[in-house]
This record gives C-alpha cells, sequence and structure tokens, in this order.
C-alpha cells in the first residue's frame, strides 16, 4: 500500500473481518493515548477520572457503530437523533475536557470509515499542540489569580464592605456572585481576584476576617477558566 493510499482508505458496505479488527484496534489503541494525554494535561487542573474512561472507550465504541450502520444516508440520520437524546451525566469541569471529547468522536468516526492514518495523524497533533501549551503555560491565568470566599453575617451590609482591602491587594478583582447559606444567617461572598506581586496572604486574610467577624475566609489556589 502507497502513502497517497493509506491516506485515501475508506471502508465499503462489505468489509472483512480482518480489516473490522484492524479498524477496532486502532481506535481503541488511540483511545488509551487520548486517555493518557488528557491524565497528564489535566493532573494539576482538576482531573475528571470519569471522563478519563469515556475518552478511552468513547473512539472504539463510535468505531464500531459506524461499522454497523455501513453508509446508509438514512442510518446516518438515526444515529444522529439516538446521539442527539444522550448527553453527559456529569458536568466536564474545565473547557478542555470538551476538546478531548471532541478529539474521541473524531477519532472514533475517522477510523470507523476507515481513515485510519487520518485518525492516527489528527491524534498526533493535536497531543502535540495540547503538550507543548501546557509545559509552556500558554493561556494560563497564572499563581497569581484566586477565587475568594467569604462568609459574612446577615447582619452586616455586604456592599462594598471589602472594596478597600481588595483595592490594596489586587490589582483586579470581580464579585462573581452572592448566596446565603446556613438557613439564610450567613451571606457568601465569591470573588475572582489577581492579587499584586509580593502580597502578604496571611495579612490579606487577617484583614479581611477583620470585617466579616472572624467568620471563614477561603482562598482557592485552582481558579477556573474565567476571566478576572
Amino acid at each position: 500500500m502507497t502513502f497517497e493510499e493509506l491516506f485515501s482508505t475508506q471502508v465499503g458496505v462489505n468489509v472483512t473481518f480482518s480489516a473490522s479488527l484492524i479498524i477496532l484496534g486502532a481506535a481503541l489503541a488511540l483511545g488509551i493515548v487520548i486517555s493518557l494525554l488528557y491524565k497528564f494535561i489535566q493532573d494539576r487542573a482538576g482531573l475528571n477520572t470519569s471522563l478519563t474512561v469515556t475518552l478511552l472507550i468513547m473512539p472504539v465504541t463510535l468505531a464500531f457503530i459506524v461499522l454497523m450502520i455501513g453508509h446508509s444516508v438514512l442510518q446516518v440520520f438515526i444515529l444522529v437523533g439516538l446521539f442527539s437524546l444522550v448527553r453527559f451525566r456529569s458536568m466536564l469541569l474545565h473547557p478542555k475536557d470538551l476538546a478531548f471529547v471532541l478529539l474521541s468522536v473524531a477519532v472514533g468516526v475517522a477510523c470507523g470509515i476507515g481513515y485510519v492514518a487520518y485518525a492516527v495523524l489528527f491524534a498526533v497533533i493535536f497531543a502535540a499542540v495540547m503538550t507543548v501549551t501546557t509545559l509552556i503555560g500558554y493561556g494560563s491565568a497564572g499563581r497569581s489569580v484566586y477565587q475568594l470566599r467569604v462568609l459574612i453575617p446577615e447582619t452586616l451590609n455586604f456592599d462594598g464592605v471589602f472594596d478597600d482591602v481588595l483595592n490594596e491587594y489586587t490589582t483586579t478583582w470581580r464579585l462573581r456572585k452572592i448566596r446565603t447559606t446556613d438557613f439564610g444567617t450567613v451571606f457568601e461572598m465569591n470573588y475572582l481576584i489577581k492579587l499584586k506581586n509580593g502580597v502578604n496572604r496571611k495579612e490579606f486574610l487577617d484583614k479581611l476576617r477583620c470585617k466579616n467577624g472572624n467568620l471563614q475566609v477561603m482562598l482557592n489556589f485552582e481558579p477556573d477558566e474565567t476571566k478576572v
């Protein structure tokens, strides 16, 4: 088989058993690679363990389904309708999770219709891009960005109560949400903040505690992907 033939092979309706084994084996191997890559990329950002297993089996499952339906247009529309009824039961923790899900779907479908070489090529390019961007920290918010959660008693007016402290210790901050907790006896204020360089975090938290009646103050070291 020539190089051109390798990238132009497409499975027909009467696919042989040996070809099916090659396709399913390639899809399974790529699923393992995708799952391991996801584990490597997301270990430091919050790993979704259930998604790790899903990414492993999704390509081979999709490849098998495509093999079974063949190239019938009607069957393809039926497949699309079935997939429209399926949704992920667990929330994706990070936007990157969606990229890995789309990769698994693309690889599974490509393998199923016989474009195994294209599936491998796309997986290699995706892995290279994700690995490089992770190692160099491209798109990372940085360690100076935090999620701040402050509890205040219901008797305290929360409007602007922490503005002076936040302006003193942060370069930018944004109030994301306010909610009640403990049966309405406590307000919880959630901020996304970017601390100034060299800030003493203990001193920052102590000043917040002086204003909230010494209730709980939490500084989350793993910010999400939201802009400040």
